[in-house]
């Protein structure tokens, strides 16, 4: 048996190992696809934050010249990604070896989409019970802001962070950071406190949205001059 036709057995077997991962499928979707169909590269696309990006590549890096050859990876009815076969001759790959193989890309990622969304679960849980435990124990409103930053940056993956806390009226009464070298956070209070966070272009971004604002790219008023953003130099 060539090696094309014996790839679906090949996966399934496979998917029973603990190193079962996109690339590991990749790795042998090109390997028994090359002798035959003449592919030089391999690529699985997967969908993120609304965007096509490459998560795993085997075969040649660089151009590859001739055809490409397109699967669409689908599981549940959703899809998950794309794989990508490149140079050769695509129209001498059987379309069931395709299809098995886009199957087991899918549930791949599948996998590796459902690690990474309990990973976050139990991070933003922990930041919850967290804020529960030490909040208690804070004895002051700047000792409930310190933590509140610190959590927020671990949550988020952050090597920086600040926030401000302000009265009913949003004048600026604290400005606390994490990970924030001394003098940066003492040049963002004496610019920031008793100025009313409601004027900065920040404040009302995130006021209009009701959650997250980002830092507007190619310019703009992405907030107060000498403010947080412009402080710590954000760029989208």
């Amino acid at each position: 048996m060539d090696p094309q036709s014996a790839l679906p057995a090949q996966l399934v077997r496979l998917a029973q190992e603990e190193s079962f991962s996109p690339q590991r499928v990749l790795d042998a979707v090109h390997a028994a696809l090359a002798p035959r169909t003449g592919v030089r590269r391999a690529e699985v696309l997967a969908h993120e934050r609304g965007r096509l990006v490459v998560v795993a590549r085997a075969g040649e890096a660089g151009p590859v010249p001739g055809a490409c050859a397109t699967f669409t990876l689908r599981h549940g009815g959703a899809e998950l990604g794309l794989l990508h076969l490149h140079g050769g001759d695509p129209s001498t790959v059987d379309r069931a070896v395709g299809a098995a193989a886009g199957h087991h890309l899918a549930v791949a990622l599948r996998d590796v989409t459902t690690a990474r969304e309990q990973a976050e679960l139990h991070r933003v849980t922990d930041a919850v019970r967290r804020l529960f435990e030490e909040g208690v124990r804070a004895v002051s409103v700047e000792a409930a802001g310190r933590l509140l930053v610190a959590v927020a940056a671990d949550v988020l993956g952050t090597e920086r962070a600040a926030v401000m806390l302000v009265a009913p009226d949003t004048r600026v009464t604290h400005v606390l950071g994490v990970g924030l070298p001394e003098e940066l956070e003492q040049r963002l209070a004496a610019s920031l406190l008793g100025r009313l966070a409601r004027d900065s272009p920040a404040w009302q971004r995130a006021a209009l949205t009701g959650g997250p604002a980002g830092v507007p790219p190619g310019g703009g008023p992405a907030g107060r001059p000498r403010g947080v953003v412009e402080t710590h130099r954000l760029r989208s």
